[in-house]
């Protein structure tokens, strides 16, 4: 199991025009218009070093200012510099304001094979870009004495040592645009990544040339369409298959069928079952029918659309959560499907239903906890949806224990038990 839990409810709704902070002063806003490649680069880096402070400054890092606020006043400050030597300058300027206790001494890490990856604070030690002073304050806020606890992340027992990012202010009366906001999503997000996520190292792009490649698509964004296609491609840059938008607006409806990637082709295998007033509804496609387009697209054009936007470790995974997310789901009632069926290729307008009315996804069924099958087999199927309790005291012959689906952990007691 992933030791990061990417959850992204705290930057979903990050972007609102009116802001009131701690003390209801407003904060400058970014100018419209016209961004430079310098300005790119100078926003690329005041990320870096609010996130770094965010982390590890002890006074920021304790929760005693209001550090959205801090960036979204630094910001404008940091658009159309004449050089670069002027950037540092604003810089030292604004990390100056947040004093602590300097502690003298060399910094150094530990050395051992356990470790697998390092903090990545190289960059500060970057006189050619950061000048001497900027790199200096940014050391001693590396060296700096700190509490272990954060106020904003979690390690603790109970999170299975998941980083789990509190305190993180919601925002929640979303407009668009707003550049202040978009990019404080950005940062927030790149941050989390930056210093939390346990396989960084297996990232297959620069992760700072990926900060600068996303930080244009952020301040082009236009509407909340724009902005969960930003993020979107942003989270897929990581390649982890539990990285997602949880708890947003998703399409409504779906053709209630399973569809998996076989030999390359998108096959119908199995029905969703439905609740009881749509279980006489009756299906067109049939388990073994292949899809091959979906509203006049092929296929494979969907799936080289929508693969940037698709955060997955592997191809599998890729095309599991094109399967089951998205190829036959619509915010309309219908969708016009080519499928092949017995070599035949035929063409249906495809009645959906609402989500809702599914009692079974792939992972979970309706399908008892406890099964006897024959010569005396017990079957456990962690994913039922009906619930129950495994049996405390086993005495068949053999026991198959079904984990294709996630344990569906408030209906089934007694399984954490034996997994602990």
């Amino acid at each position: 199991m992933s030791r990061f839990l990417l959850i992204v409810s705290f930057v979903w709704c990050c972007c609102s025009c009116i802001s009131l902070h701690k003390d209801n002063n407003m904060s400058p806003e970014m100018p419209g218009g016209e961004y430079t490649h310098a300005d790119v680069e100078n926003l690329a880096l005041l990320c870096k070093v609010w996130g770094f402070m965010k982390y590890y400054h002890p006074s920021v890092r304790a929760g005693e200012y209001d550090w959205d606020r801090e960036l979204l006043c630094i910001m404008p400050s940091l658009v159309s510099l004449p050089s670069k030597e002027k950037r540092n300058e604003v810089l030292v300027k604004w990390i100056d304001q947040f004093d602590f206790k300097k502690k003298n001494g060399i910094y150094s890490l530990c050395a051992s094979d356990s470790i697998k990856l390092l903090p990545d604070l190289d960059w500060i030690e970057d006189k050619s870009n950061l000048g001497t002073i900027l790199s200096d304050r940014l050391k001693e806020i590396r060296d700096a004495e700190r509490d272990t606890a954060s106020y904003y992340v979690n390690l603790g027992v109970i999170n299975m040592g998941n980083a789990v990012f509190e305190h993180e202010e919601r925002y929640s009366k979303c407009t668009f645009p707003n550049i202040d906001y978009q990019l404080l999503s950005l940062f927030r997000l790149w941050n989390a990544i930056q210093y939390y996520f346990p396989y960084k190292y297996l990232l297959k792009d620069n992760w700072n040339e990926i900060l600068l490649n996303h930080i244009p698509l952020f301040l082009e964004i236009t509407s909340r369409m724009d902005y969960e296609s930003a993020l979107k491609r942003f989270i897929a840059e990581i390649h982890d298959t539990h990285a997602g938008i949880y708890g947003g607006p998703t399409k409504k409806y779906l053709v209630p069928v399973v569809i998996r990637f076989i030999e390359g082709k998108a096959v119908v295998t199995e029905y969703y079952e439905l609740k009881s007033e749509f279980k006489e509804e009756k299906q067109i496609l049939q388990p073994g029918d292949v899809i091959l387009r979906i509203n006049s697209e092929a296929v494979d054009s969907i799936i080289k659309r929508i693969t940037p936007y698709i955060s997955a470790s592997n191809e599998a995974s890729l095309l599991r959560r094109i399967a089951v997310d998205e190829l036959l789901w619509s915010n309309d009632t219908l969708l016009y499907v080519d499928y092949e069926r017995n070599g035949v290729v035929e063409k249906s307008r495809i009645k959906c239903l609402p989500n809702r009315m599914r009692e079974s996804t792939i992972f979970e069924k309706p399908h008892p906890l406890v099964t006897v099958l024959p010569s005396d087999i017990l079957y456990l199927y962690l994913g039922s949806n009906i619930g129950g309790k495994v049996p405390q005291e086993i005495k068949a012959k053999k026991m198959i224990i079904d984990l294709r689906a996630y344990p569906v952990m408030k209906k089934i007691e007694g399984y954490w038990e034996y997994n602990t």
